[in-house]
C-alpha cells in the first residue's frame, strides 16, 4: 500500500520518536493485526501538570509512526486540564483532519497510538497515588481531588453525572484515567438510592 502524501511529509519529518529527558510515565499497546507495537514516553511536570515531552517508539508502520508523531506533537506543552480527559472521538477527528480518512485496515494502527498514550496517563496517575499521602483516596491525581471531596458531591446531590464532578471540582477533566472511578462512585451511591 502507498502512504497518502499527508503521511510521506510526516515521516520525512520526524520530531517525536524516542525517549524524553526524564521518563515519569509509559505507556504501551500492540496490534496483533499486524505485529506491532507502541510506547508513549512522557516528562510532566508535577507541579503545573503540564507536559513537557512526549515521546514515542513503535515497530509500526508509516501510518502508526505519523500518528503517534503527531499525537506526541498535540500533547506537548499542554497542561493536563487542557487535554479534557483525551476522547478517542476528539482525538480520532483530529487525525483524521490531519492525514484524512485513514483506510479500514490502518484503524487498528490508531486505535493501538490511541491505547498506548492513554496507558501512559493511567501510568501517571498510578504513580501520583502512590505518592499521595492523604488520609483518602486520591482519585483524581491531575488536580489532587480526594475521594472524600467526590463523595461529598455526589451525597449531597450536587453531582449525578461524571460531567457533573468535572464542572465542580475539575476531577476527571485532565487525562480522564479517573472517569470510570467517578462513574464508580456516582453507580453506587445511586444504586444505594434506588433501592
Amino acid at each position: 500500500m502507498a502512504y497518502p502524501q499527508k503521511i510521506i511529509s510526516r515521516l520525512q519529518n520526524i520530531k517525536n520518536a524516542g525517549e524524553p529527558k526524564r521518563v515519569d510515565c509509559i505507556g504501551k499497546d500492540a496490534s496483533f493485526a499486524c505485529g506491532t507495537a507502541v510506547q508513549f514516553a512522557l516528562q510532566i511536570d508535577k507541579t503545573e501538570k503540564r507536559i513537557i515531552q512526549a515521546k514515542f517508539k513503535t515497530n509500526g508502520c508509516g501510518f502508526a509512526v505519523a500518528i503517534a508523531d503527531l499525537l506526541a506533537e498535540i500533547i506537548t506543552d499542554k497542561t493536563l486540564a487542557d487535554l479534557k480527559g483525551l476522547e478517542r472521538e476528539n482525538l480520532s477527528r483530529v487525525i483524521q483532519a490531519e492525514f484524512g480518512e485513514l483506510p479500514s485496515e490502518k484503524r487498528q494502527c490508531l486505535e493501538m497510538v490511541l491505547t498506548a498514550l492513554k496507558a501512559a496517563f493511567m501510568d501517571f496517575r498510578n504513580r501520583q497515588i502512590e505518592e499521595f499521602a492523604g488520609e483518602k483516596a486520591l482519585v483524581c491525581s491531575c488536580f489532587g481531588i480526594s475521594e472524600d471531596t467526590i463523595e461529598k458531591l455526589i451525597s449531597g446531590r450536587k453531582a449525578k453525572t461524571v460531567e457533573d464532578v468535572g464542572k465542580l471540582c475539575r476531577a476527571g477533566t485532565g487525562c480522564g484515567s479517573c472517569r470510570f472511578l467517578i462513574q464508580e462512585m456516582l453507580d453506587s451511591v445511586l444504586q444505594v438510592e434506588e433501592f
